[in-house]
């Protein structure tokens, strides 16, 4: 299903600074991606978090991509 998202949700959103992943059935995440509006990747890492420092600041909308056992989730974030 490529809308699912396994129950994993992103706060706050709209978010300044810090984001905040919420993974209650506990799934692993093997990676996790940022992307900007134009699609270009601005931090990668290779592990489970369950936050996340955002490296950018003004207005603006960023993609999440995280990849997970289950399948890839990707959830859009707007900047404050």
């Amino acid at each position: 299903n490529p809308t699912a998202d396994f129950g994993i949700s992103v706060a706050p959103n709209p978010v300044r600074d810090r984001l905040t992943i919420q993974n209650p059935d506990s799934i692993e995440i093997n990676a996790l991606r940022l992307y900007d509006a134009s699609g270009r990747l601005l931090l990668e890492k290779q592990e489970d978090t369950t936050a996340l420092q955002i490296p950018t600041t003004g207005n603006s909308m960023l993609f999440l991509q995280l990849e997970t056992q289950r399948g890839t989730v990707t959830k859009k974030l707007i900047i404050e």
